[in-house]
Formats: structure tokens, C-alpha cells, sequence
């Protein structure tokens, strides 16, 4: 394997502090594991992404799916906004699967006087079903 040896500030400054902004970002699932939430002990998979926006940006954020039903909504969106509503539908999903899983999302800078400001997944979108072409032939229908 062949690579460019970078010096960690390098790495730092166009890797880990990015200037991702708020709007649309293209993701990566390049890793997941599987675990607890903290807060009430629920199933979730954390998921590690790396995100691409059209400015030429890219950093890496995390984000979480939680299997209760009243955060499903999320992983239904996710797997759509990944081409996989066939997986959402058989009611499992493990780390392996979705490893290398790739789509749109939403993101959004979350305030926090705390901790400070913080950029998140506001959500996952689905790509539009685009309409069937219709081959009118060399006739116009008006």
C-alpha cells in the first residue's frame, strides 16, 4: 500500500477540524458498533461516518440509531436515504451490514453554552424516485 505520509497538523487541520457547515452532506458508514444507550439502557448502533459536502469539505461525525419505537422513524430514513428499505423492513440490523453503506443527510449546527457549538445529523434523505421517461417519438402531444 502506497500513501501520502502527512504531518498530524496537516491531518488535523484538513481531517478532524474541517469546516463542515449546515446543509447537505454525502456520508460513509465507515464503521459501527453496537452498544447501549447511557441514558435509558436501549439497544443502538453508533454509527461512525465520514461526510463529503459540495464546498469540498469533509470531516467525520458520529450519530446513533436506538431501537425503541419512538426513534424508528430515524433508522427508517437512514436505510432509505441508503438505498436499503428491504434491511429496515426484516426489524435487524448489525454493524457488519452496514458497514460501507453511503447516502445523503442533513446536517445542523446544535448550540450548547455547556459544551459548545456542535455540528449534527438533523436528518438522512431519501433520494426522490425520479419519474419514468416517456418516449413520445417525434410526436408532441399538443
Amino acid at each position: 500500500m502506497k500513501f501520502n505520509p502527512l504531518e498530524l497538523d496537516e491531518i488535523k487541520q484538513n481531517y478532524i477540524d474541517c469546516p463542515l457547515v449546515e446543509g447537505e452532506a454525502t456520508f460513509t458508514v465507515f464503521g459501527c458498533t453496537e452498544g447501549k444507550s447511557k441514558a435509558n439502557d436501549n439497544q443502538q448502533l453508533k454509527l461512525h461516518l465520514l461526510l463529503k459536502q459540495d464546498n469540498g469539505q469533509s470531516g467525520f461525525i458520529y450519530d446513533y440509531l436506538v431501537g425503541v419505537d419512538n426513534a424508528v422513524w430515524k433508522i427508517s430514513l437512514f436505510c432509505k436515504a441508503c438505498g436499503q428499505e428491504g434491511k429496515y423492513k426484516e426489524g435487524q440490523l448489525t454493524p457488519e451490514q452496514i458497514k460501507g453503506w453511503s447516502g445523503k443527510c442533513m446536517l445542523k449546527m446544535e448550540k450548547n453554552e455547556e459544551y459548545g457549538d456542535k455540528l449534527k445529523i438533523a436528518g438522512y434523505v431519501a433520494e426522490e424516485e425520479q419519474a419514468p421517461e416517456v418516449d413520445l417519438g417525434d410526436e408532441l402531444p399538443f
